[in-house]
């Protein structure tokens, strides 16, 4: 009961509103054949999702309802069969967008920024007599480790230090741009949030992160 509830939260914190382009899980009722599914639990687990976003606003609540990819993820625990793995990485491609300008690199010390911060999507405000938000921030570090000089560090991700020394050719620059923008459209039900499909960091944000990742200048390549 406990690991079920706490793999529908986590698969309810970041969805798609509006998403007319996944189709609904009922539509496709086969696909959930022989998953492990206890629908008791995830109704269980959703009524106590609801009711601790009381204070939430409507616009808020709408992160409570999961797209495609989130269903198929919960129903099969992360672990989906090969054809939903690769229908989930089609469809998250298809929802990949691209920078007006181009895919180029940002500031790397705003990236640095971002990297650090863990704000953003949060329910309600620190300060409600505060009209002002703080951006989004990536919270990079709660997965990755990056800048050498940082001791706080989580290893769900690979360890990005000295990424840049890869190269920052096209492909590069494309390759961390989508994976930024859209984790699942390189692995289904990876871990890693979907930033921009979800809206959490506009494309500047991105390109930000990008340069703190690649740009020689930053700390994440000094050593």
């Amino acid at each position: 009961m406990k690991k079920s509830i706490i793999n529908f939260i986590r698969y309810s914190t970041l969805s798609l509103a509006g998403v007319g382009a996944l189709t609904s899980v009922n539509a496709h009722a086969g696909e959930f054949k022989g998953a492990n599914f206890d629908s008791q639990t995830l109704q269980s687990a959703e009524q106590a999702v609801k009711e601790s976003w009381t204070r939430s606003t409507p616009e808020e609540r709408k992160r409570l309802v999961q797209d495609y990819s989130m269903k198929v993820c919960t129903a099969y625990k992360d672990k989906p069969t090969e054809a939903l793995a690769k229908r989930i990485k089609e469809l998250n491609r298809a929802l990949i967008e691209y920078p007006k300008e181009g895919i180029k690199l940002g500031d790397w010390k705003q990236g640095e920024d971002l990297a650090k911060s863990g704000y953003g999507m949060r329910i309600g405000t620190i300060k409600p007599d505060n009209p002002k938000k703080k951006p989004n921030g990536g919270n990079c570090y709660a997965c990755h480790a990056l800048s050498p000089s940082e001791p706080a560090a989580g290893n769900l991700g690979p360890k990005l230090t000295g990424y840049g020394k890869r190269g920052t050719n096209d492909a590069m620059m494309k390759y961390t741009y989508e994976k930024i923008y859209n984790a699942h459209a390189f692995y289904a039900c990876s871990g890693m949030p979907r930033f921009g499909v979800h809206n959490v960091l506009s494309s500047k944000q991105i390109a930000d992160i990008m340069a703190f990742l690649m740009d020689p200048k930053s700390p994440v390549n000094q050593k």
